[in-house]
């Protein structure tokens, strides 16, 4: 059983692929294998719906179509809304990871967070280390790190929820 577990948690890290490459996100569906009930809290709340929302995309649609700079109106969305697009380019939403919102590989392999850095304020660390909040947490799936970011949820969360856009809002 062990080791189909494993085996079933490399298809779904595999899917969405570039042929060679390995993606730098796990999907949701990879982290709800051995935390069912966490992966079950996240699929309800509106971080699992951010990037599919249908009053983000006409938002995310109606800013696009008024703005000079389409690139630039993706980047200020997609940086909260799919922030696993900062390292993937998805700003046009089209893999199912980005689709998946504020996904759970990407809060997890958050280093840290800058909030001076305002177009990219996340330290990004994607790999076999997921940080969290417990200084003892051991998993047979993946590495583990103690992050006092983690424990910090004001300023983990800062960075897309203190958001100012140009207009002083």
């Amino acid at each position: 059983p062990v080791l189909a577990w494993f085996l079933g948690c490399g298809v779904l890290f595999a899917q969405g692929a570039v042929p060679g490459e390995k993606p730098p996100y796990a999907s949701a569906k990879t982290c709800a294998e051995c935390h069912p009930a966490i992966h079950g809290y996240w699929s309800e709340s509106a971080h699992a719906r951010s990037a599919t929302h249908p009053v983000f995309l006409e938002a995310l649609r109606a800013a696009v179509d008024k703005a000079p700079d389409e690139g630039a109106v993706r980047d200020v969305c997609v940086m909260c809304h799919a922030p696993t697009a900062l390292l993937t380019g998805d700003r046009r939403l089209e893999q199912a990871t980005t689709r998946e919102g504020v996904t759970c590989d990407f809060c997890h392999t958050v280093a840290d967070v800058d909030l001076a850095k305002r177009g990219h304020p996340f330290h990004l660390e994607p790999g076999p280390v997921k940080r969290g909040p417990l200084e003892f947490a051991k998993s047979p799936a993946h590495e583990t790190a103690y992050s006092p970011l983690h424990r910090t949820s004001p300023l983990l969360c800062a960075a897309c929820h203190q958001y100012t856009n140009a207009q002083g809002v």
